[in-house]
């Protein structure tokens, strides 16, 4: 590639250059190309488009059809070209493409702005504007040089937010057709031929809609008088117009239109589009006889206040010889009339897309809606309030927010809708609230035992965070952003004596949040038995051990009933005596034992009932009881070491032990219930009892 040219540059900001420019391929002046190239802050990516084609004239051997960069968006591109950029097919006149791209340049999407046209088009160009309306502008005609040339400024408006419907069309007749003085008109004719040069409009039949049209300059140079159609709309709104001639492509066709007497222009058919199928309510004829088609020119818009309003569109013709002022021509200057086109143009807009408002409770702000149809309003955010629902025409959209307690920006849509239009959308913003950080407590306490909680809450607009100073104090929740409720968890606390450890809440900018934590002391107070069975004979005896790890008493509610000792520390074994039990039935006595910091502990002593006496001569040696017995039977006795046994009745043994404490027992759930045979064997002394098992 050679000879480089820049045909577009535009700078977007946030580091992205856009550039169109074209060179030769092979260094032939038949062969140019464009390219695309952008910068992103660090580096340029070019990337190839396609043919620009042959050069213009030859004195200018680099002068090819130009292209346009979208100076809204670097994503969109136009370009001239006599070749079709998705094909490289050749189309003879040089087209009008649109380009986009989703990959920052590197592939592209075409889309044909013209086609089939008999002119060139070159040289279209973006105009800056408001970031929602688009214009695209180029030139149609006949480029010799760039001082000999015949060429129209012709152009597209892009506005997103207008809807259009099928265009009416309404034939020029005359019935709806007045001399722009009001005085009747009265054409020549009708007839199928050509109208005479006589400075009057002729009716010429058989081409057209409504087969007929309006006629000027047929034949030679003339000037007609100006005419006024006069068109009842079909609703209330507003409307696009546009008048509809007929050309020879080859020749030179042209009408002078519109919406004021004082303010018409020449369309040559050059400059205007063929009317095309489908756009019109009604099948229209499109082309005729001799090379003819069917041209439509754009007025202008018009308001109709109500359904029987009617406008009116001035028309003439406009004979003179291009590039003179006044020589009258005839024929290829000619100009044929045949009506009048228009649709309903909805449209709703809003320029403004943004909205900024303050944190503050009922921070207020606006934007204004321009419309020509009726619309409807909602917010994404219930935080935000509108003045209006819904409404029509022009009007001011007021916004009142809620206050902002966040510690970040906000951010809520507006959107803006109307029946068969692309809506419109507003960002507002209300500002962050200036970050706060509170907390419920500043000192708490929690439990000795594992799992002991203690919580308290977070009140904030920001980020924070929240750590332990100690291992065996967990935090549920680390970090968060506005209102919560922490827990905190704690393990077993193992000593007798408090510990602290210390929460910390951090957000930035602000100053931490610290909580005290205090863990009781585990005060441990147990006993290894609740219940105890003690015998029924004077000194009995019955023990349990206290476990703790601190200082206890005990109190006994019986006077009856002794402990070997009634206050300690630690681990102890505790010994209980018992005084004879006079009662023919069992007695309880509670012991107690307490501690500071601990639940009171019970034992609950039972003692027995004297029942079988174990005597040797006059001395009392023990009991046996109860008797009859259901599940245990017990045995008591002074003298040590005795042998126990159980019989049946017919003789077998089966119980033997040596009793080596005062109180035995004798298990007698598997047994049948029956008589059975104990025998209490001493030194010196053999006792024998029946027992009956129930």
């Amino acid at each position: 590639m050679t000879r480089c040219w820049t045909i577009d540059l535009q700078n977007y900001g946030n580091d992205t250059i856009a550039t169109i420019f074209k060179a030769r391929a092979n260094n032939s002046e038949m062969d140019h190309r464009y390219f695309y190239a952008r910068y992103d802050g660090s580096e340029w990516a070019s990337t190839y488009l396609c043919k620009a084609g042959w050069k213009l004239y030859s004195s200018e051997q680099d002068y090819v059809g130009l292209g346009a960069l979208d100076p809204n968006n670097p994503n969109i591109i136009y370009i001239s070209t006599p070749f079709d950029p998705r094909d490289d097919a050749e189309l003879g006149v040089r087209e009008i493409f649109k380009g986009e791209t989703t990959d920052r340049g590197a592939t592209w999407t075409w889309t044909p702005i013209t086609q089939n046209s008999t002119r060139n088009n070159y040289r279209p160009i973006v105009p800056a504007w408001d970031g929602t309306n688009t214009a695209l502008l180029w030139m149609r005609g006949t480029y010799n040089t760039a001082q000999i040339f015949d060429m129209a400024i012709v152009g597209i408006i892009d506005r997103p937010y207008e809807t259009f419907t099928l265009m009416n069309y309404v034939d020029a007749t005359t019935v709806n057709t007045v001399f722009s003085d009001d005085s009747l008109f009265t054409p020549t004719g009708p007839d199928t031929g050509q109208g005479a040069s006589d400075d009057q409009w002729h009716e010429r039949t058989g081409f057209g809609n409504g087969s007929s049209v309006f006629t000027s300059a047929e034949v030679g140079g003339e000037n007609a008088p100006t005419l006024k159609t006069i068109i009842k709309a079909t609703s209330a709104g507003s409307f696009d117009v546009w008048v509809n001639f007929w050309a020879d492509p080859d020749a030179d066709w042209r009408i002078e239109a519109g919406l004021e007497e004082n303010n018409m222009q020449v369309f040559r058919h050059m400059a205007c589009k063929q009317v095309e199928d489908d756009v019109h309510t009604l099948l229209l004829e499109l082309s005729g006889d001799n090379n003819t088609f069917l041209y439509q020119a754009y007025l202008g818009k018009v308001t109709a206040e109500a359904a029987d309003s009617t406008f009116e569109v001035f028309v003439d013709d406009e004979a003179i010889q291009t590039g003179t002022t006044s020589t009258l021509i005839g024929d290829i200057a000619r100009t044929w009339y045949d009506g009048i086109s228009y649709t309903s143009s909805l449209f709703v807009t809003v320029p403004d897309k943004q909205v900024e408002l303050e944190d503050t409770a009922n921070s207020m702000g606006s934007f204004r809606i321009y419309s020509n149809t009726g619309w409807a309003v909602s917010a994404s955010e219930s935080w935000l309030d509108l003045s209006l629902p819904a409404g029509s025409g022009n009007d001011t959209l007021i916004i009142t927010a809620e206050e902002n307690t966040l510690g970040y920006t906000r951010v809520a849509t507006i959107s803006v809708s109307a029946d068969n239009i692309e809506p419109q959308f507003v960002r507002v913003y209300q500002r962050a609230a200036s970050p706060s950080l509170i907390i419920s407590d500043e000192a708490l306490t929690v439990g000795a035992t594992a799992n002991s909680t203690a919580t308290f809450s977070i009140t904030s607009n920001t980020v924070w965070n929240v750590a332990s100073s100690q291992a065996w104090l967990n935090v549920n929740q680390a970090t968060g952003i506005n209102d919560a409720n922490i827990t905190l968890t704690a393990a077993l606390n193992p000593d007798n004596a408090t510990r602290e450890a210390t929460v910390t809440i951090t957000a930035t900018t602000l100053e931490d949040k610290i909580i005290t934590v205090t863990q009781d002391a585990y005060v441990l107070l147990g006993v290894s038995t609740h219940e105890l069975t003690i015998g029924a004979y004077e000194s009995s005896t019955a023990s349990f051990n206290v476990i703790s790890n601190t200082s206890w008493s005990i109190d006994i509610n019986e006077s009856w009933l002794t402990a070997n000792t009634l206050a300690g520390s630690d681990k102890t074994a505790i010994t209980l005596t018992a005084g004879e039990n006079p009662l023919n039935e069992t007695r309880e006595a509670i012991v107690t034992v307490s501690a500071d910091g601990a639940d009171d502990q019970t034992v609950t002593v039972t003692q027995a009932i004297p029942t079988e006496l174990i005597t040797s001569g006059n001395r009392r040696d023990g009991y046996v009881y109860p008797n009859p017995a259901t599940n245990t039977l017990y045995v008591e006795i002074t003298s040590l070491p005795a042998t126990i046994r159980l019989y049946t009745l017919d003789g077998k043994q089966l119980v033997l032990f040596e009793a080596k404490d005062n109180l035995s027992e004798i298990d007698l759930r598997n047994l049948d219930e029956g008589i059975y045979i104990l025998q209490i064997m001493t030194q010196g002394s053999n006792f024998i009892f029946k027992i009956a098992k129930e």
